[in-house]
């Protein structure tokens, strides 16, 4: 009868609304996490690291020397950029146009990794993978890195 066949069809919709989510149900949503990026393990190695005496005229090699740079202009009141030791290959100064690139390039690598939880919370807290990432990219978009 009609009653039978509207009580066999109420079943089904309530059966069927139990087996599922609720669309907006709170713990769904909760639990639902990025799928974790799997890095190709096999990406191309990096090139071999610069040799400073490939680049008479890059005046800044090595991070220390940079330091004591900012040290030196800081006692004489001076100021330099954060990122002025960044230059090309020939030791020019890169434009702040070409650093605003290379930033945005970072930010967007930095998201990718956070998006595929691989980003660290500090960068000297980086692993194996998200270094080889991150130079990789780097390097393949940024002569001067």
């Amino acid at each position: 009868t009609e009653l039978t066949h509207l009580h066999e069809l109420t079943t089904k919709l309530a059966d069927a609304a139990v087996s599922q989510p609720a669309p907006f149900q709170t713990s769904t949503l909760q639990t639902q996490q990025p799928a974790p990026l799997i890095l190709n393990l096999s990406m191309p190695n990096l090139p071999e690291m610069a040799k400073r005496a490939n680049h008479p005229n890059v005046k800044i090699w090595e991070q220390t020397e940079w330091k004591r740079k900012v040290e030196r202009c800081r006692n004489k009141g001076e100021h330099l950029d954060k990122l002025g030791f960044l230059t090309d290959s020939n030791g020019i100064e890169i434009s702040k146009a070409h650093i605003k690139q290379i930033t945005e390039g970072a930010k967007m690598l930095w998201n990718e990794m956070k998006q595929h939880s691989i980003a660290p919370g500090k960068w000297k807290k980086k692993t194996n993978q998200a270094k080889a990432f991150f130079m990789h990219h780097m390097l393949k978009d940024f002569i001067e890195f």
